[in-house]
C-alpha cells in the first residue's frame, strides 16, 4: 500500500499537519513540540515539600507512595497527599490553545499554551501555597534525534537548527540556581510562588502572555458554545482526540492512536484496527485531513496488502495471523459522506477492496458464515505473543471482544484456522463493510467490483437471516462442529440491525426483551459487554460485563435503520449521561464504565482518556445533526 503515500493528495495532507506547535510527543502532556525541527519544551515541577519532581504526566490519577522517609508513619497513603492527578483541559486540534491542570500531592498547577503566529506563549498558574515554593523548570530538547544546536543564552534558552532557523525561549521570572534538578539538557527554571511566563521567539511580559492566552481561550470555547445544548459534548469529544493526537517519526506523519500510555508501552505506537477507523471518523468531526490520514496511516498497516492487522506498534509487533472488526469501509464511507473528497475514496478503495475479499476467503465457514480466527505465522521479532497467539484460540477471540465469554466453551479448530461458531456480530460487520464497500464502488464506477460484492451481499444476508431463533426472539451464534445454537448473548447478538437484516417485528422483539429488559441490556447506565443473566457478567473485567462506546455506538447505527424513534432518544439520552458524567466529574473519557454505576475508573483495565470513549459523544451529534 505504499503508493498511497506517493500520492500528492497524502503528500499535502501530510505537510499541512505535521507542522508548528502541538503537545505532539506522547511521552509527557507536559512536552511542547515544533515541528518539523523536533525541537522540544519539555516542562518539570519539582515540590520540595513532597520529594516528588514530575516531568511525564498522562491522563489519570496515579498512587505515588508516602514521601521518603515517612512510610512507617503516613497512615493516607492512597489519599490526594500521595497522588498525582492529570485533569486534560481545552485543547485545539492544531495546538493553538491548550489547557492542562495538575494535582500532585496536593499542590494545584495549570498550564496553558497559545500560538502567536509562528510563535508559542505558555502561562502556569500554581494555586496552592507551599512553604518552600516549588519550581518549574523547561529543558530544550531535540527530539528524534533530529539535528540542531541546543543552549543556554543569559537568561533564555536557544536552539538552532542546520539549516540556521533560530528559536529562543524567554521567561518572565528570575531564574533560579537548584542545579539538583534531574534536568539533562539546557534548562530554564523559576519559583512558582506566583504566575509564571514563556516565550518564544521575542520576550513577552506577564500581562501580555495573559492576554493571549486569554483571546486564544475564548475563541476556542466560542467554538464549542455555537453547539448550544451539545457544548459540553462537542468539547469532551475533541478534547479526547486532540490530547491523543501524536506525531510518529518513523514515516513522519500524524496518528492519533488509542491512549498516550499505551504507545509509550509499545514503544512509540500502537494502531487498533477498528479503534484506528472510529477514531478517524471522530476526527472527521473537526478536521478532514486529519480524518484521512488517520484512516489512510492504518492502510500502511496492512499485512502483505491483504487485511488491516489487529494491532501494530512501535516494537515492531503486528497480529500477523489476524483481523479484527471490519469497520473500514463504514468508516471511510461516512468521512466522504461529510466531505466529499473523491479522492480519498480512490487512495482507500484498493486496500478496502483487498481487505474485504480477506475476510470472505479466510474467514468464511461451512455454512456461509463468518468465524473469527487466527492463522499461523513463524515469529518475527521474539515477541512472547508471537508464539502464543497464532493459531490458537487465544489469537482468534482478540478478533472480537478479547476476552468475552461467548468463546469460553469453544474450541478452536488448527485445521481451519477458525473458532468452531458461526458469529452473528462478526457476520453482521462483515455484510455492512460489503454494502459499504459497494456504495464506493459505484461512485468511482466498479460496476465489476460491485457486482462481485453484490453476490457477497445476497449470500450473507441470506445465511445470516438463519441465524434468527424465533423461540429466542433474537439472533444467536451457532456452533459449526455441532450445529447447535448458542445462548451466550452480547450486544453483537443485535447487530444485524447494522446491516437492515431483521423486519421491523423482529427489531421491536430485540429492544423489548433484550436491549431495554434489565436481565439482559437494560443497564441504568449503558449497555454491558454480555447480558446481565450470563454469570460472566459479575467479572466485570474487561469484556465480560463492562459497558464500552463502541458497542453503543454500533447499536445505535442499527436502530437508526429503523423507524423506532422514541427507543432510539431513549438510548441516545442514556449514553450521552454515561459520556457526561464522569466528564464533568474529573475530565476523564474511559475506555469502557461499570454499567451499573457509570463509573469508568473502577476497573483496572480501563483507560481514563481513550479515543473511542468520544464515541459515546458522536451519538449525540449525530442524533441533533451536529456532526
Amino acid at each position: 500500500m505504499s503508493e498511497i503515500f506517493n500520492s500528492p493528495n497524502v503528500r499535502e495532507c501530510t505537510q499541512s499537519k505535521a507542522k508548528g506547535w502541538n503537545t505532539w510527543d506522547t511521552r509527557s502532556m507536559l512536552n511542547h513540540v515544533y515541528l518539523p525541527d523536533g525541537f522540544c519544551l519539555s516542562f518539570g515541577i519539582c515540590l520540595y515539600g513532597r520529594m516528588q519532581v514530575v516531568k511525564e504526566v498522562f491522563p489519570g490519577a496515579e498512587l505515588t507512595g508516602p514521601v521518603q522517609g515517612t512510610s512507617f508513619f503516613d497512615e493516607n497513603n492512597n489519599n490526594e497527599k500521595n497522588r498525582i492527578s492529570t485533569y486534560p483541559g481545552l485543547h485545539s486540534l492544531d495546538g493553538s490553545y491548550t489547557q492542562l491542570r495538575l494535582n500532585i500531592r496536593g499542590f494545584n498547577i495549570t498550564i496553558e499554551s497559545a500560538h502567536i503566529e509562528d510563535d508559542l506563549v505558555l502561562l502556569i498558574t500554581p494555586d496552592t501555597a507551599q512553604l518552600k515554593p516549588p519550581c518549574v523548570f523547561v529543558e530544550g530538547k531535540l527530539l528524534w534525534n533530529r539535528p540542531g544546536i541546543l543552549e543556554l543564552h543569559s537568561d533564555t534558552l536557544r536552539y538552532r537548527s542546520h539549516n540556521g532557523k533560530t528559536i529562543t525561549v524567554f521567561s518572565t521570572k528570575q531564574q533560579t540556581t537548584d542545579l539538583n534538578l534531574p534536568a539533562n539538557y539546557p534548562y530554564l527554571s523559576c519559583s512558582a510562588d506566583s504566575l509564571i511566563g514563556f516565550s518564544t521567539g521575542s520576550y513577552r511580559d506577564i500581562k501580555r502572555i495573559q492576554k493571549i492566552i486569554q483571546i486564544k481561550q475564548q475563541a476556542e470555547l466560542a467554538k464549542h458554545k455555537s453547539y448550544g445544548k451539545l457544548s459540553e459534548v462537542h468539547k469532551a469529544t475533541q478534547v479526547t482526540l486532540a490530547w491523543n493526537l501524536i506525531y510518529e517519526p518513523k514515516f513522519n506523519r500524524i496518528l492519533c492512536p488509542v491512549a498516550r500510555k499505551w504507545n509509550v508501552k509499545r514503544l512509540g505506537y500502537a494502531l487498533f484496527c477498528w479503534d484506528s477507523f472510529f477514531t478517524a471518523w471522530l476526527l472527521s468531526i473537526y478536521d478532514k485531513e486529519l480524518a484521512y490520514l488517520q484512516a489512510l496511516e492504518t492502510f500502511r498497516e496492512m499485512v502483505n496488502g491483504q487485511f488491516v492487522p489487529n494491532v501494530t506498534q512501535g516494537s515492531g509487533r503486528r497480529s500477523w495471523d489476524r483481523s479484527q472488526l471490519h469497520n473500514g469501509a463504514m468508516a471511510v464511507w461516512a468521512i466522504y459522506q461529510r466531505w466529499q473528497d473523491k479522492w480519498f475514496l480512490e487512495e482507500s478503495w484498493q486496500p478496502l477492496l483487498n481487505w474485504n475479499r480477506w475476510r470472505d476467503s479466510q474467514r468464511k465457514n461451512k455454512f456461509g458464515l463468518i468465524s473469527v480466527g487466527s492463522n499461523p505465522f513463524e515469529p518475527k521479532i521474539g515477541d512472547p505473543a508471537e508464539t502464543i497467539q497464532p493459531n490458537s484460540r487465544i489469537g482468534a477471540v482478540l478478533e472480537t471482544m478479547d476476552n468475552t465469554p461467548v468463546y469460553d466453551d469453544i474450541p478452536f479448530n488448527r485445521d481451519t484456522y477458525l473458532m468452531e461458531l458461526a458469529d452473528v456480530g462478526m457476520t453482521s460487520f462483515y455484510l455492512r463493510d460489503c454494502q459499504d464497500l459497494q456504495k464506493i464502488a459505484f461512485i468511482l464506477n466498479k460496476q465489476e467490483e460491485a457486482s462481485e460484492l453484490q453476490h457477497r451481499i445476497d449470500e450473507y444476508s441470506k445465511n445470516l437471516k438463519s441465524l434468527w431463533n424465533e423461540d429466542a426472539g433474537i439472533y444467536l451464534n451457532k456452533r459449526t462442529d455441532t450445529g447447535d445454537f448458542t445462548y451466550r448473548l452480547t450486544p453483537m447478538n443485535l447487530f444485524p440491525m447494522l446491516a437492515g437484516i431483521p423486519t421491523l417485528e423482529q427489531v421491536e422483539t430485540m429492544l423489548e426483551r433484550y436491549l431495554f429488559h434489565s436481565d439482559h441490556f437494560g443497564m441504568k447506565w449503558g449497555m454491558p459487554s454480555c447480558s446481565k443473566s450470563d454469570p460472566a457478567y459479575q467479572d466485570q473485567l474487561y469484556w465480560r460485563g463492562r459497558a464500552w462506546p463502541p458497542l453503543d455506538f454500533l447499536v445505535y447505527l442499527g436502530l437508526k435503520n429503523y423507524p423506532v424513534d422514541s427507543q432510539r432518544s431513549i438510548f441516545v439520552e442514556k449514553t450521552k449521561k454515561l459520556f457526561l458524567t464522569e466528564w464533568k466529574k474529573n475530565h476523564s473519557i474511559w475506555e469502557n464504565y461499570c454499567p451499573e454505576t457509570g463509573k469508568g475508573g473502577n476497573s483496572p483495565n480501563s483507560n481514563p482518556l481513550y479515543t473511542w470513549g468520544a464515541l459515546l459523544g458522536l451519538i449525540s451529534l449525530m442524533e441533533s445533526g451536529s456532526d
